[in-house]
C-alpha cells in the first residue's frame, strides 16, 4: 500500500472512530437514568478541543489525541470492572483503543512521509 493511501485510510478511520466515541458518550447519557449535561460536557470537552486540529489533519493534534486516549482507556477499563461488562463500556473501550491505534498510525506514517520527502 502506498504511504499516501495508508495516511488517508488512517485519517478516515480516525475521524470515524472519533465520531463513534462522541456518539457513544451522548448515547450513554441518553440511555442512562438521568440526562446530565454537566457530565456530558465534562466528558466531551477534551475531545471537542481537538476537533479543529483533526479537521485540518494536524499531525500534532493526532499525537495529542493518542495521549489523551490513554486516560480515556483507563477510565473505560475501570468502568468495565465496575459495571460488570455492560455493552456500552465494551463499545467505548474498543472504540477508544481503535481510535488510539489509528491516530498513532496516522501521526507515525505522516512523520515518516515528511522525513522521506525532506
Amino acid at each position: 500500500m502506498l504511504p499516501q493511501a495508508r495516511i488517508r485510510l488512517s485519517r478516515l478511520l480516525t475521524l470515524a472512530f472519533y465520531s463513534l466515541l462522541v456518539c457513544s458518550f451522548v448515547a450513554a447519557q441518553l440511555l442512562g437514568d438521568r440526562f446530565k449535561v454537566a457530565v456530558l460536557a465534562f466528558q466531551l470537552a477534551p475531545l471537542l478541543i481537538l476537533l479543529p486540529g483533526l479537521i485540518r489533519a494536524s499531525t500534532k493534534t493526532h499525537v495529542w489525541l493518542a495521549c489523551m486516549l490513554l486516560f480515556y482507556s483507563s477510565k473505560f477499563i475501570s468502568d468495565l470492572i465496575v459495571t460488570q461488562w455492560s455493552w456500552m463500556s465494551i463499545l467505548q473501550t474498543l472504540c477508544a483503543l481503535a481510535l488510539f491505534s489509528t491516530a498513532s498510525l496516522y501521526s507515525h506514517w505522516q512523520w515518516k512521509l515528511k522525513k522521506q520527502l525532506a
